[in-house]
C-alpha cells in the first residue's frame, strides 16, 4: 500500500446529495447498465435476467464494499493476503475524493459507482470529503463564456 491514509464513512446525505450535484453528468462507463439500458441491475433484481454475480458488475462491488466495510469494522477476518490486497487497493490506493465547491456542485474523483451503490444499497461508501473549497470548473467555463459572449456585444 502506498499510503497510510485510511478513508472514512461517508455520510448517506452527502453520498447523494454528491451525485446529483456532479459537474460532470453522466460518466459512468460501460459498466453501468441504467445507462446503457435503462435498468440498474442493483435497484432492479430481475430473476428472469438471469446473471451470475461474476457478470453483474454492481453486484460484485457491492461484495467487495460489504467485505471491506466488515474488514474497517473488525467483524471479517481476511486471512487471503492476495484478497486483502485487492481490497485495500480498491478501497484505500483508489479513493474516492469528494469536493464540495462553494456553488454547490461537486467533484468526485474516482469511485462513481462505489457512490452509486452506496445510495442504492444498506453498504456504505468509504471516502474523503472535502466542504466548500476552490473554483468549480462548471461554474468557470460559464463565467468565461459569458465574458467571450460580452465582450462581442461590445465590439
Amino acid at each position: 500500500m502506498s499510503n497510510n491514509y485510511k478513508p472514512e464513512v461517508l455520510d448517506k446525505g452527502i453520498v447523494r446529495k454528491s451525485l446529483e450535484r456532479y459537474y460532470i453528468r453522466n460518466t459512468f462507463d460501460q459498466n453501468c447498465t441504467q445507462l446503457e439500458s435503462g435498468v440498474c441491475l442493483l435497484a432492479e433484481r430481475d430473476d428472469n435476467l438471469k446473471l451470475s454475480l461474476e457478470d453483474n458488475y454492481c453486484w460484485q462491488l457491492k461484495e467487495l464494499m460489504g467485505n471491506y466495510h466488515n474488514y474497517r469494522q473488525n467483524i471479517l477476518i481476511i486471512k487471503n493476503e492476495s484478497y486483502l490486497e485487492k481490497l485495500t487497493g480498491i478501497f484505500e490506493e483508489e479513493v474516492i475524493d469528494i469536493l464540495e465547491f462553494d456553488c454547490g456542485h461537486f467533484d468526485i474523483a474516482d469511485g462513481l459507482h462505489r457512490l452509486c451503490i452506496a445510495t442504492k444499497s444498506e453498504v456504505p461508501a468509504y471516502a474523503t470529503y472535502t466542504d466548500k473549497d476552490e473554483i468549480c470548473p462548471a461554474c468557470e467555463s460559464i463565467r468565461q463564456r459569458a465574458r467571450i459572449h460580452n465582450k462581442s456585444h461590445l465590439l
